[in-house]
C-alpha cells in the first residue's frame, strides 16, 4: 500500500478528526489573515489541540473499528499518524497562504 492510498483511506477513518481541524485552521488562517504577528500563537494553539482533539475522536470512536483498518495493512503508529501529519501540513500551508495575501492586500 503506498503513502497516498494510505492517506485516502485515512479520510475514511480519520473524517472526524479532519473536519474539527479544519475548522481551527480555517479560524486561525483568518487570525492570521488579519494580524500576522499572531503566527507562533496559532501554531502553538494547534500543537496543543492536536493531542485534546486526538483523544475526543478516539473516545467516541468505535472500539472495534481499529482492527479493520490493521487488517488493511495500516500499522496502529500510522492509524493514529497519518491524519496528524496530513492536517498540519495543510494547517501550515493554509497559514503560509493567508499571510502573504494578507501581506499583498496591506
Amino acid at each position: 500500500m503506498t503513502l497516498i492510498q494510505k492517506i485516502r483511506l485515512s479520510e475514511r477513518y480519520g473524517v472526524h478528526f479532519y473536519v474539527i481541524s479544519a475548522l481551527f485552521s480555517i479560524a486561525a488562517a483568518i487570525v492570521c489573515f488579519f494580524y500576522p504577528v499572531a503566527i507562533p500563537v496559532c501554531i502553538t494553539m494547534k500543537l496543543l489541540c492536536i493531542p485534546v482533539i486526538l483523544y475526543l475522536c478516539e473516545s467516541f470512536q468505535n472500539k472495534h473499528t481499529i482492527y479493520f483498518y490493521l487488517n488493511l495493512g495500516i500499522s496502529k503508529i500510522e492509524y493514529y499518524l497519518i491524519p496528524v501529519v496530513t492536517e498540519f501540513s495543510f494547517f501550515i500551508a493554509l497559514i503560509t497562504i493567508s499571510c502573504c495575501i494578507g501581506n499583498v492586500v496591506r
